[in-house]
């Protein structure tokens, strides 16, 4: 059994043609899970193990990393005779959290990563005001979010940073940003924002990297009309 994150679940799904099956009960599977997904119960794989091509691989996933459903049921399918069978050790939660699309009863429900705004003026710590002004105009009042080449947020850059133009991103960035994940519920978020008086907040995966920044004013508008 391999064990694999979630870049490596959407290169077999495209690249390979593998076969995802979620090992979660079917009240469970029926209320949210990945885009074509078999469900497959661990306590019936003995008896559906035919429904899987043996000839392409498969990818087993459960609810979260604390789940043993997916290492349990992936080592019962090499045991059955599937040869290339891989455990997607972050399951539902990583998915969601990455603010990838799903299927189900509640895989419309609107969160953090679906109404966060994709648009997110960003800078490196390397950079010069005078380059990040450039770029994001002189006169922004909002944060820019510095981050790293791999997209981690490492933290914002207060607006009126700007205005000293030899300065370098890296003396004048702003630690330890509020964050949350893409699957967070707009009450939840909201109740964040109230509570800490946030007008925006960064939407980030798993991983750090930024997915984009929820509004304030969107999440109130968008809760309202839900």
């Amino acid at each position: 059994m391999k064990r694999v994150g979630r870049d490596e679940v959407l290169r077999l799904l495209d690249e390979e043609g593998a076969q995802l099956v979620d090992v979660r009960g079917a009240e469970q599977y029926g209320r949210v899970h990945l885009p074509g997904a078999l469900n497959v119960p661990l306590a019936q794989l003995g008896d559906e193990v035919d429904q899987l091509d043996p000839s392409r691989p498969v990818v087993v996933s459960c609810s979260d990393a604390r789940s043993d459903l997916s290492a349990r049921a992936a080592a019962r399918l090499e045991d059955l005779g599937i040869g290339d069978v891989h455990r997607y050790v972050g399951g539902l939660a990583d998915w969601r959290g990455a603010g990838l699309p799903t299927e189900g009863r509640e895989g419309g429900v609107l969160r953090a990563g679906t109404i966060a705004r994709r648009d997110v003026p960003t800078a490196r710590t390397a950079e010069t005001m005078a380059d990040v002004a450039g770029r994001v105009g002189p006169y922004r009042t909002e944060p820019v979010v510095v981050v790293d080449d791999d997209g981690v947020v490492l933290g914002l850059l207060p607006g009126e940073a700007l205005h000293d133009r030899a300065a370098l991103v890296a003396d004048l960035l702003e630690d330890g940003p509020v964050t949350v994940r893409a699957d967070e519920p707009l009450h939840d978020l909201a109740a964040l924002m109230l509570k800490l008086d946030l007008t925006s907040v960064l939407v980030t995966d798993p991983d750090g990297r930024l997915l984009g920044l929820a509004r304030r004013d969107d999440v109130e508008r968008l809760e309202h009309n839900d």
